[in-house]
């Protein structure tokens, strides 16, 4: 599975700090682009945990849902 996050280019740099705060998050999340984290896991389950608690830390982090977009592919 393949799942794109965009995030607002005003938001990109605190996605950044918040993602690459947790390390594990940061080993699975892959950064495309300033502002585009892509998720690859062939686990569904495993997918829609790492995808969980991506939105979580952006949102300990201050970052509101209207900020990003999440795409499944």
């Amino acid at each position: 599975m393949k799942t794109t996050i965009e995030v607002s280019l005003r938001m990109a740099m605190k996605a950044y700090d918040a993602i690459t705060d947790n390390r594990n998050m940061e080993e699975r999340v892959t950064n495309d682009y300033p502002n585009i984290w892509i998720i690859e896991e062939e686990d569904e389950q495993e997918h829609d945990q790492l995808l969980i608690q991506l939105v979580e830390q952006l949102t300990t982090f201050g970052i509101d849902s209207t900020e990003y977009e999440v795409v499944n592919e």
